[in-house]
């Protein structure tokens, strides 16, 4: 059974994040098994869900907002905390509503 392509919306030419260790990328290119195997066995063998998971993803990683950060939770009181964690859930139910909106008036205009 072929895998079907799956291109990675989280990074442009589905290359990986810059930011990752020299060392941990030329591991994880040495690996005796396909990772992109293993990650569509995690998402039950389904590559629509790794496909709508990947596309979640970017769209969190991309959020001009940057209310999806996580650098200074340690420092804030639980109630603060609390709050972030609302603001993202809104903005996160909002993003992938209006993404459907515009994936919807896409495929009827055309």
């Amino acid at each position: 059974m072929s895998t079907p392509t799956i291109t990675d919306p989280r990074e442009p030419n589905n290359r990986p994040p810059t930011t990752i260790n020299p060392d941990l990328a030329n591991e994880r290119a040495n690996t005796p098994f396909n990772p992109i195997n293993i990650t569509n066995f995690i998402d039950g063998n389904d590559p629509n869900i790794t496909a709508r998971r990947r596309q979640l993803e970017s769209w969190i990683i991309r959020d001009p907002s940057g209310i999806f950060s996580n650098e200074d939770n340690n420092y804030l009181h639980r109630t603060e905390r609390h709050k972030r964690a609302l603001a993202k859930f809104t903005r996160l139910v909002v993003s992938v509503y209006y993404q459907l909106i515009i994936i919807i008036l896409t495929n009827t205009l055309i």
